[in-house]
This record gives C-alpha cells, sequence and structure tokens, in this order.
C-alpha cells in the first residue's frame, strides 16, 4: 500500500486544471457543461459547477468566500478567504491563489502587530520622496522589484526598511544623503 499526502502536487494540478476549464467554460457561455470524472491514483474527483470532493473524506466542497477569523501576537483580524469548502464548516482546501489572499491580510497585521509600515504607507511615502517603486528598491535597497512587492503586500518590509522610510517621511532631505 502506497502512502499518499492529503493534498498532493497531482491533487492539486486537477483542481487547477478544473478551474481553468471552468473559467473557459463560463467565458463561452456554457456553465452547464459537466467535466468528466478523473481518476488520479485511488482518488476519484468528481466536478460539475464547481463541485468537488475532498480527497481524504469524500465529502463535496464548493467554491466560496467565508470570513474566517485569525489572531497574530494578540492581534485579531478577519481574512475574506476564498476556497472549496464543505456546506456545514469552513475547513476548507486552498489553492495556491487562494493562499495568497490569506498571505496578504496575515502581512497587514503582522505590520500592525510590530509597528511596520503598510502597504498603502509605504506607497505614500515613496511618492513623496518622488522615487519611482524601480528607484526605491535601488536606492534603499531590496532590488528593483522589491517594492512593488511592499506596495501589493506580497511581501512584508523589514524593520530596517520600514525605519528608514519613517525617517525619510520626517525628513526627506536625507534622501540626498542616500543618493551620494
Amino acid at each position: 500500500m502506497k502512502a499518499q499526502a492529503l493534498f498532493s502536487l497531482d491533487d492539486y494540478t486537477i483542481m487547477m486544471y478544473h478551474a481553468i476549464m471552468e473559467l473557459i467554460l463560463w467565458k463561452r457561455g456554457n456553465q452547464r457543461m459537466t467535466l468528466k470524472n478523473i481518476i488520479q491514483g485511488e482518488i476519484k474527483m468528481q466536478t460539475e459547477a464547481k463541485v468537488y470532493r475532498n480527497p481524504e473524506t469524500g465529502e463535496e466542497l464548493f467554491r466560496d468566500v467565508r470570513k474566517i477569523r485569525y489572531e497574530y501576537k494578540g492581534t485579531e483580524f478577519f481574512v475574506d478567504m476564498p476556497g472549496w469548502y464543505p456546506k456545514d464548516n469552513d475547513n476548507g482546501i486552498f489553492t495556491q491563489e487562494d493562499m495568497k489572499v490569506y498571505d496578504k491580510a496575515l502581512h497587514l497585521a503582522k505590520a500592525e502587530a510590530e509597528h511596520l509600515l503598510t502597504p498603502n504607507e509605504i506607497r505614500k511615502i515613496r511618492k513623496k520622496l518622488a522615487l519611482t517603486q524601480e528607484a526605491a528598491g535601488d536606492l534603499l535597497g531590496g532590488g528593483h522589484r522589491a517594492f512593488q512587492k511592499y506596495e501589493s503586500g506580497e511581501v512584508l518590509p523589514s524593520r530596517a526598511i520600514s525605519n528608514l522610510l519613517k525617517i525619510l517621511w520626517k525628513e526627506p532631505a536625507m534622501l540626498d544623503v542616500l543618493k551620494e
């Protein structure tokens, strides 16, 4: 008997295939079309109009967005979390794209709890300094895509970058020192 992970890469690939197929079918206006059953190892996943089965329990899962409560260092926050959920509880299965929503929300909660700058604050300071995202990353550190990631919430800035930006907010003339 072969050991199997709850949600293997193959299962993820199948779910992404179904999501892409649903998008294609939806764009073609053919929403009622049913995809054939797919058998992966011993797991049989059925799909019809946005319904999947949990590979572990066989329970039906539906695409939904649910408000999920999390806590980080005593700070409570809620995330409108997309995922595949059963009807009666919030124990969902999440795609990589779904997890990006959670990651951004967690970064905001961490920024608040650790007194770091939020993506909007970073954007506001960068614009006050009249820097492009690329120029800010090259001059202040992190590389030319760093500020794109900070401002989108994809990556949480380090304490050093956050503190440097706070100083530059109060003393924009200090930017000239960095340019020398």
